[in-house]
């Protein structure tokens, strides 16, 4: 839902709507999304028939919670536009809300929309990953257009669910739950040791 279009807003009109009928976002303390028709005020959606305002009620941070796999790379792009002047706003990516950091500042008029790009190294031991869109400037209840949020992500096929250094494939317990994924999985009984391979002969050959 990055043009917020899976809500259907009527051109040439404004709604708030609970975060939680927006699908896919969520706000970082407002609890509410305001998303505008194209064209209302004349002001044009970036891209398709809706964009959102970032500060509804209050200054706020509209973010995705993404779990993607640490060693993956994720691509974004976003839209941007002020609403009565220059709007200051961050795109930040990181493990949480609290620890993310800022990748690019967006400042923009109101006679158009920039585009921001981005790359995002998703590092170890970071089993989500949160984009988000904060407001900077203007401090009050407008202001920070933004639309066309694009994610790409270049998936790690080479996994490491613990982050304990070992991948999957080698790690006789790859979720780190102190048991083994010979025992979870239902090809062994007696294979409990999470550190140490079994030892012998394969007598039937099937590995």
């Amino acid at each position: 839902n990055g043009g917020f279009e899976s809500n259907v807003i009527p051109l040439a009109t404004v709604t708030i709507l609970a975060q939680e009928l927006v699908p896919g976002w969520s706000t970082s303390n407002d609890n509410f999304i305001e998303l505008w028709g194209s064209g209302y005020t004349s002001v044009p959606a970036a891209e398709g028939n809706a964009h959102a305002e970032l500060n509804a009620y209050t200054v706020t941070t509209f973010y995705q919670k993404l779990c993607v796999p640490p060693g993956s790379t994720i691509n974004w792009s976003v839209k941007h536009r002020g609403r009565d002047g220059v709007d200051v706003a961050h795109v930040q990516l990181g493990g949480s809300l609290a620890t993310a950091v800022t990748q690019a500042v967006m400042s923009d008029g109101n006679t158009a929309w920039g585009t921001y790009t981005g790359t995002y190294n998703i590092p170890a031991n970071q089993p989500s990953t949160y984009i988000a869109f904060k407001s900077i400037t203007p401090t009050g209840s407008t202001g920070n257009f933004i639309d066309d949020v694009q994610i790409t992500i270049v998936q790690n096929l080479v996994c490491d669910t613990d982050g304990d250094g070992i991948v999957n494939a080698l790690d006789l317990d790859s979720d780190g739950d102190g048991c083994s994924d010979a025992i979870e999985g239902g090809s062994s009984s007696t294979a409990t040791s999470t550190s140490v391979y079994p030892s012998g002969t394969d007598a039937n050959a099937n590995g």
